[in-house]
């Protein structure tokens, strides 16, 4: 009777053993290949027999906002808030994206334990609520098993936040990501661009200005000589609004005194909320060693509302070289 007893219980230990494992591994299982988003793409309608009228296009992709999300894997998320705002109308090609001049310094990497806090600390209720808000979520592939994908959408959800994107990464953020990664220097000028940029947002190649930025180094580079007393102050101030700022930015002298050049944006919104933190950069840089070219000139004052991207003030030659110094012993 007793060994009866023993090698029953013994059965119902060992079946209870094999199902408490195999519960284990298909709940383990089912955490590591859990979906939480399948990326769509836009498909163009395609033109019916007789009919006279093209199809229309796809959607167009808004693909960035001040808000955007790199997921990788199943944890990995890295921040950035490189973004410029497409306005409707001719000439804009919706199937590439604008380049927002991304380098690794401005992706931040955050822990997913940390994501609800940062939400909540960066996106409070008027901020979610502003008309210029927008986020973007981006994966490498198409499926998305990162945990991260629900947290930060249930959040948005939480905010009546409509206004996001759901996509894969573009080209700039794929390489950019991978230089954060690897630790090793980006440099976008030797990248082969397989889809490239809306052109009408990016800035075409200079063989004309006085001075360009070098993206690797964060500091402008000479383009081509000049003879300083063929230049006078006008001259570069048109130069710079007709082969730099285009009908974004426009620059206005104000005075000289001393050595100092005195300049103002009245519009500078796009320069401080539009162009991201490098682009800001590029002009505010390349601009700076412009002016500087005119005999006796060695500061530039820039006077202009103040946003996140860009802050008035004096510049010089010296400041971004001293700060190229100190980047470099970082």
């Amino acid at each position: 009777m007793w060994h009866f007893k023993k090698t029953t219980l013994i059965k119902i230990l060992t079946i209870l053993t094999f199902s408490f494992l195999l519960f284990s591994c298909s709940t383990e299982q089912g955490d590591k290949d859990e979906v939480y988003y399948v990326v769509k793409h836009p498909k163009a309608s395609v033109q019916q027999t007789g009919d006279s009228l093209p199809p229309p296009p796809p959607p167009p992709t808004i693909y960035y906002g001040n808000f955007n999300f790199i997921l990788l894997d199943s944890s990995t998320i890295y921040f950035h808030s490189q973004h410029i705002y497409r306005t409707c109308g001719t000439g804009i090609d919706e199937t590439k994206p604008p380049k927002v001049f991304l380098v690794p310094d401005s992706l931040a990497k955050l822990n997913i334990a940390d994501l609800p806090q940062f939400l909540a600390s960066s996106i409070n209720d008027s901020v979610a609520a502003d008309r210029h808000f927008f986020a973007s979520i981006s994966s490498p592939t198409d499926t998305i098993r990162n945990k991260a994908f629900k947290i930060i959408t249930d959040f948005l959800k939480s905010k009546k936040v409509m206004r996001y994107n759901i996509r894969n990464w573009t080209e700039e953020e794929q390489f950019v990501t991978t230089a954060k990664i690897e630790n090793r220097k980006y440099d976008p000028n030797s990248i082969d661009w397989k889809i490239g940029f809306d052109t009408m947002f990016t800035p075409p190649t200079d063989s004309i200005s006085i001075w360009i930025y070098d993206y690797l180094t964060d500091m402008p580079l000479k383009n081509r000589e000049v003879k300083a007393d063929t230049l006078t102050v006008r001259k570069l101030i048109l130069f710079i609004n007709t082969h730099k700022g285009g009908e974004k930015i426009h620059l206005d002298y104000l005075k000289s005194s001393n050595d100092t050049i005195f300049v103002t944006i009245k519009e500078s919104t796009y320069l401080t909320q539009q162009m991201g933190t490098t682009g800001a950069d590029d002009y505010m840089s390349t601009t700076t060693f412009t002016l500087t070219e005119l005999r006796g000139i060695k500061y530039v004052n820039f006077a202009f509302e103040e946003g996140d991207h860009a802050v008035p003030g004096t510049y010089s030659r010296k400041y971004y070289i001293d700060r190229n110094k100190r980047n470099d012993t970082k």
